[in-house]
């Protein structure tokens, strides 16, 4: 089952959600603060057990964009939820490095496959 929000799609398997994330390139700064909401709404409403981030089409990773998945992160959290992502550009993967974020918030994956085989 496929659900659309407007800045990232949703498709169902099992007990997993998997998010497919619009390119926010060109975003301003009412979209993520919109888009920060349908986060928040969405692991407010949908509480997965399990949540893959598939970041494959993400050319540009913001700070707004890392704070609204971390604000998912510990909403499904009080939940027993998990976050992981996954197909992170290079650049987007550093950052999360940088941020020491990869392995200690987020598990982070080659592919939404692989994040899905290690669940």
């Amino acid at each position: 089952m496929l659900s659309e929000y407007e800045y990232f799609d949703v498709l169902f398997e099992d007990e997993v959600a998997i998010i497919r994330l619009a390119d926010p390139q060109f975003f301003n700064t009412d979209d993520y603060s919109d888009l920060q909401e349908e986060f928040r709404q969405f692991a407010e409403e949908v509480r997965p057990p399990l949540l893959v981030v598939d970041f494959r089409h993400v050319t540009y990773c913001s700070t707004a964009l890392i704070s609204g998945l971390i604000g998912m992160q510990q909403r499904l959290a009080t939940h027993g939820g998990k976050v992981k992502l996954s197909g992170l550009y290079p650049a987007a993967r550093d950052i999360f490095r940088s941020l020491r974020l990869e392995q200690t918030v987020f598990d982070i994956y080659e592919t939404t496959g692989a994040a899905l085989i290690d669940c």
